[in-house]
């Protein structure tokens, strides 16, 4: 069984720091969130919820992305080039993962990658071919609905995303652990479960055929 909570009205999320990515060049735009599961949070063009990646540029002057890439293949750092776009100080930029391969600088932009829910390599690499921002060896597993993103420093899970904004940590928070009513054991009985958690007005959701709970999936 795995066990999933929810405290409303702000969404909890386990907080999961992870060490294997890089900020490598001054350029002042980065990989600042993104979803690689996406089942309900953000919509393309097309109405589809399609994986998304957000890019930030947290200096002072505008960067012009034209022949920066993105890639989730360490061999090939300019899967997707970027078109003649400006990310000025202080924007965000949303990219769909969808492997559409949509490149107008005018239009919506969309990878010709997906992005895997399981962990892969990700990278944003600039036109000289310095890479930027790199998940190397790879992004943690992901869940439906969470997004990973940049915040003090570090990388961490977001139960609450924000595309196309800043990154809010205040529906973060480590919780205790779930209490079980009876004990682990066999017994011959069949018996009513009790899951409860001290944490006021937590909602804990359970699966029973090993998938991932969530809030729209599972009890």
């Amino acid at each position: 069984m795995k066990i999933f909570y929810d405290k409303n009205p702000l969404f909890i999320a386990l907080l999961l720091l992870f060490t294997g990515f890089s900020v490598l060049n001054a350029q002042s735009v980065r990989i600042n969130e993104f979803m690689a599961l996406n089942q309900s949070v953000l919509t393309d063009e097309d109405g589809e919820y399609s994986d998304w990646i957000e890019l930030y540029n947290y200096g002072t002057s505008p960067v012009n992305l034209q022949t920066w890439g993105i890639t989730d293949d360490v061999a090939e750092p300019f899967k997707w080039v970027f078109p003649d776009v400006t990310l000025e100080a202080g924007e965000y930029l949303i990219v769909f993962a969808s492997s559409k391969d949509r490149d107008q600088a005018n239009g919506e932009l969309h990878t010709n990658f997906n992005l895997s829910g399981s962990g892969e390599y990700l990278a944003l690499t600039e036109g000289l071919g310095t890479t930027v921002t790199q998940f190397d060896p790879a992004f943690p597993e992901q869940f439906s609905d969470y997004s990973y993103g940049f915040y003090e420093n570090e990388y961490i899970e977001f139960g609450a995303p924000t595309p196309g904004a800043a990154n809010n940590n205040t529906a973060n928070a480590n919780i205790p652990a779930p209490e079980f009513g009876t004990k682990h054991g066999f017994y011959e009985a069949p018996f009513q479960l009790v899951l409860s958690n001290p944490l006021v007005g937590a909602q804990i959701y359970y699966t029973t055929n090993g998938s991932t709970p969530s809030k729209n999936n599972g009890t």
